[in-house]
């Protein structure tokens, strides 16, 4: 992979050789020779915030429709010694969206409307897949069932608005205890 500023080139393998003539070519006299190939680049912009020098992985994934590049980057750890904040710890999970403790504060956010959605979602699927078995394929009824499919499949904007809803709960519930408790600070020293 050759990551710039300006683009990413992914490189990738070709093969001069159809289906066709790879299954007919163990009947001919060179049946043992190597296939030739062609190493070709896939060439992407690259919008990443982040400078990619220290890329360690990447991929290519399809997700929600489209193609989306996905990378881990290597970052330095900051040293927070200096600094006065208490350190947390957190764990996201299914049934609890978000636990994160502290020294002095626990927190535990309730997952249960992101399951209920994910599960609503799979009955609905199911069901379609149902009636979709019952059509024959490609008739206009199965087409219709095929587009319901594929419209709930790509909705996920419910889930990640809640995703985000339970994230930012987490954030501000220590956000204002970290208020409150300053405040009460300065209203002793005074």
């Amino acid at each position: 992979m050759d990551i710039s500023d300006e683009i990413i080139g992914i490189k990738k393998a070709e093969y001069r050789l159809s289906l066709v003539e790879f299954v007919t070519k163990k009947r001919k006299k060179n049946w043992n020779e190597k296939f030739p190939k062609r190493n070709e680049q896939v060439i992407i912009p690259n919008l990443a915030k982040e400078p990619l020098t220290n890329c360690k992985y990447a991929e290519i994934v399809w997700k929600n429709g489209s193609y989306w590049f996905h990378y881990s980057i290597e970052v330095q750890e900051k040293d927070l010694s200096s600094l006065s904040l208490c350190p947390a710890g957190a764990d996201l999970g299914e049934i609890h969206a978000v636990t994160v403790a502290t020294e002095t504060k626990a927190l535990v956010v309730s997952g249960r409307a992101i399951r209920s959605i994910s599960q609503f979602r799979a009955k609905v699927l199911a069901d379609l897949q149902k009636k979709m078995s019952r059509c024959k394929k490609g008739s206009r009824q199965w087409k219709k069932y095929n587009t319901a499919k594929k419209r709930i499949r790509q909705k996920c904007n419910q889930l990640e608005d809640l995703e985000h809803k339970n994230n930012e709960r987490s954030n501000r519930i220590f956000r204002k205890r970290k208020r409150h408790e300053s405040c009460h600070r300065t209203s002793v020293r005074d």
